[in-house]
This record gives C-alpha cells, structure tokens and sequence, in this order.
C-alpha cells in the first residue's frame, strides 16, 4: 500500500469511523492500520513536520521520511493497541520520537564530533535542537520512565509531538492543569538526569 496525502476535496474522517478502524487495529487487522494512516495522513503529516521543525539539526531529513518510516514501525506490530484518536496521535509521537532519535544516532554514527550545548525543552521555541541534546532528552526520559511514566508521555507529546496542552490532556485523559504540573515537573527532573550524566 502506498501512502499518500489526501486531495482538498477529501473528507476528513469522522471519530465513529476512526473508532471503528481503531478496534479492528487493536484486533490484528493490517488493513485497519493502512486504512487509519490514509485517512490521517494530513494530521499525521502536521505531526511530523511540527517534530522536524523542533529538530532542524536532523537536516537529510524530511518530513515524508519521518512518517513513512513511523507508518512501516506500526504496521510490523502485532495488533495497533489504542483506544480513540487521541490515544493514536499520542502513540504515533512516541513512534516519531523513537525514528528520529534513530536517524540522529545514524548520523552520528556517520559523523563524529560538535559541542555540547545546554539542553532547553520549550515548545514554543523552533529553534534546531543539537543532536547531543536530543540524544541526552531520549536518554533522559528512559531513565524517568522507570519512575515518572506519566511524564514522558507529556515530553513526548508536547516537545516531540507538538501538541497543545489541551491536545495532550485530552490523549492523556488528564486535566491541562496537570499536563502543565507534570510539564514543569519534567523539565526539572530530565534538567537533574542530565546533570548528573
């Protein structure tokens, strides 16, 4: 299956049909997964492009290359495990996250070498984030996973994934004012994981 991005007069898909694509995902069905990337492309496509403008310094990648290559990760699983279409952007952030940690590790693998630059995690910012830093933010949240699962799944969705505070409580089935506490919470405890690394 090819994927490709919807035409203008497209339709967007309504959450009934999403629903319904998502619980034949959950049970096996490939088709289900190719037929959810179809009709969310042009959201999954935003997703992705809001990733890369965050990480400028991953500059051979494309937008395109980030999502196809998160579509090939989710349809090698088993059964797509997601409730709603929140729950489904909030997994496909985390998948985005782990592609483009793994081409910014490819390209250092390829190129040695640059300065360490202190780490900042600020959605409103889409300045390049170095690649030490998101190596060290990826490192960070495997190690808070263990303690704060919670709060990775916040990092992930809203400085991976780009997601609004609301988006990401809504995904979460939380309160924004918790996605803000757990917000804050996490940028001092991924600052503190760095520190000491």
């Amino acid at each position: 299956m090819s994927l490709h991005e919807e035409s203008d007069d497209d339709e967007p898909i309504a959450d009934h049909e999403v629903t319904v694509l998502l619980r034949a995902a959950r049970n096996g069905d490939r088709e289900a997964v190719d037929k959810l990337f179809v009709a969310l492309y042009r959201d999954l496509h935003r997703l992705a492009r809001a990733k890369l403008r965050r990480h400028r310094a991953i500059t051979n990648v494309d937008t395109t290359t980030v999502l196809h290559e998160s579509y090939l990760r989710l349809n090698r699983l088993a059964a797509l495990d997601v409730e709603d279409r929140s729950h489904f952007f909030t997994y496909a952030a985390r998948v985005m996250r782990s592609v483009i940690i793994d081409l910014v590790r490819s390209a250092q693998t390829e190129r040695r070498g640059g300065g360490h630059v202190h780490v900042t995690l600020n959605t409103e910012v889409a300045d390049s984030v170095a690649e030490d830093d998101l190596l060290d933010i990826h490192r960070a949240l495997d190690e808070l996973e263990a303690v704060e699962p919670r709060l990775v799944r916040v990092v992930e969705a809203r400085f991976f994934g780009g997601l609004t505070e609301i988006e990401t409580a809504e995904a979460l089935g939380v309160s924004d004012r918790t996605v803000r506490r757990d917000w804050e919470k996490a940028k001092l405890m991924i600052a503190s994981i760095i520190k000491q690394t």
